[in-house]
């Protein structure tokens, strides 16, 4: 025979009536939202835990509005974007800005894995006013796309350019299938040995197969040397400004 559900609250001196868990509705909330349920009542009548806000409390020491943004957006300092009444809509380069926005912002996006979730985000600038996106990227050149400088840099001023797919891939991040750690080595397990290659497509260029690994990534990188749009790491930069000799 099973035992009887309690029919008042586990805590002690507390004498209503169990909603969920042993515990009554106002220790389930404060063990709800707060962790605890010891939690006495006049923690409920601080102020918000966000400098500058003086409202009261609802839940993880935030009170109703930024305990919403945490809920929504894993963040208590997100801050509702104000609606830019452009009249640009059928601008070309309006899908460009919102597809920018959306692979940095909605979770949803195919590649917001590639963009968002790796920390990539827009400029206040920009994600407030497609005008000013306009008036500071410019008009996009025929069969160029948007891209930024620095791989893992934000969506800014400074850090983005018109570039074409074959630049562009050039400033891509490592594939998560790469076992060298550099671009342009992979292992050729026909071979047994790494093979070397630039370029990519119809473009591609075989630099040769390597049994040692530091040989195959000095010749890769002493072949992509003198090609600025090529980015792979460090040590092909530190190459480029001499700080590494060169044989």
């Amino acid at each position: 025979m099973s035992n009887p559900k309690p029919s008042a609250c586990s805590v002690d001196n507390c004498e209503k009536p169990v909603r969920n868990k042993a515990l009554c509705n106002a220790h389930y909330l404060r063990m709800k939202r707060h962790g605890s349920f010891d939690l006495p009542k006049h923690q409920y009548e601080l102020p918000c835990t966000v400098e500058g806000c003086n409202k009261l409390r609802r839940g993880n020491g935030l009170c109703d509005k930024h305990y919403t943004r945490m809920k929504n957006h894993g963040s208590p300092h997100v801050v509702k974007i104000p609606h830019e009444l452009h009249g640009m809509h059928d601008h070309p380069l309006y899908k460009t800005w919102n597809n920018m926005k959306n692979r940095c912002y909605c979770t949803t996006t195919a590649n917001y894995q590639n963009y968002g979730a790796r920390g990539i985000q827009v400029c206040d600038r920009w994600r407030n006013s497609f005008s000013a996106f306009v008036a500071d990227v410019g008009e996009r050149p025929k069969g160029h796309t948007l891209d930024r400088i620095d791989n893992n840099g934000n969506y800014e001023p400074g850090n983005v350019r018109w570039a074409r797919q074959t630049v562009q891939s050039k400033n891509t991040k490592l594939r998560r299938d790469n076992k060298s750690g550099h671009k342009g080595v992979s292992w050729d397990s026909t071979q047994k040995r790494w093979r070397v290659y630039t370029g990519g497509g119809k473009s591609r260029v075989e630099r040769g197969y390597f049994s040692d690994l530091a040989e195959a990534i000095y010749a890769r990188h002493m072949a992509t040397l003198n090609d600025p749009h090529m980015n792979c790491c460090a040590e092909l930069a530190a190459m480029r400004a001499g700080e590494r000799g060169v044989a």
